[in-house]
């Protein structure tokens, strides 16, 4: 189920990242729900291809060195 977001960023990077926040929201909800009915997932992964997106999300911070190649 697609979500239609209507929230205004600055960057693409930053409305990757408001896409994946939302996209947790949903595993998490979804593992809420199997959790009592014996079904346990050990891990889940959201695969991201913008690179400048991965690196925020992993390191909590914007470094624009890094985002563009400097």
């Amino acid at each position: 189920m697609l979500n239609i977001i209507k929230l205004k960023t600055k960057s693409y990077t930053v409305a990757e990242l408001v896409a994946i926040d939302d996209a947790m929201a949903h595993v998490l909800w979804t593992r809420h729900l199997l959790a009592p009915q014996g079904m346990y997932l050990l891990s889940t992964t959201i695969h991201q291809d913008n690179k400048s997106t991965v690196l925020l999300a992993e390191n909590g911070k914007y470094e624009a060195a890094n985002v563009f190649g400097i």
